[in-house]
């Protein structure tokens, strides 16, 4: 095997017919919801309602509006612009809930947060967000690197 192929590309000699997960360098594997036409389109309103500089209330319980209004609402007026966001792959939760981490990128270059977010599935199929975690003012702060990103020096699998 040539020596270039290091890291992840050595996948493309040592086992060419396997599949490589999307992944970020922060959350990890991302989270697939191929298979999942319910989640996704309660994730899919969650982004664009960010992008909007909004939340997606009609996707939250009641409850959990309230708080996250009183959290995040001018919060998200005054922060850096969204332009993505990425889930990471979801965890079990006691009670049936799913845990999916998050994160949001902004329009300002090395400018990201991350969430969190907890949804439970009703009866009629559809995921509803139980508790919603924005971390907005890390928008604010530029995350540079100190050295340049190696992928060779990433973990491996």
């Amino acid at each position: 095997m040539a020596s270039s192929l290091a890291g992840i590309d050595r996948h493309f000699a040592d086992r060419p017919f396997d599949t490589v997960d999307a992944g970020d360098f922060v959350l990890g594997p991302l989270l697939d919801v191929s298979n999942d036409s319910s989640l996704s389109a309660t994730l899919e309103a969650i982004t664009a309602a960010l992008v909007k500089g909004t939340l997606p209330y009609d996707r939250l319980s009641s409850d959990t509006a309230v708080v996250v209004r009183a959290l995040y609402e001018q919060k998200l007026k005054t922060c850096a612009p969204i332009v993505a966001v990425r889930f990471a792959e979801r965890q079990p939760v006691p009670g049936g809930s799913v845990a999916i981490r998050f994160r949001i990128l902004a329009d300002t270059p090395a400018h990201s947060s991350q969430g969190l977010l907890v949804v439970d599935k009703a009866e009629s199929g559809t995921w509803t967000i139980e508790h919603l975690e924005l971390d907005l003012d890390s928008l604010k702060i530029e995350r540079a690197r100190e050295q340049p990103w190696d992928p060779y020096s990433a973990s491996q699998p």
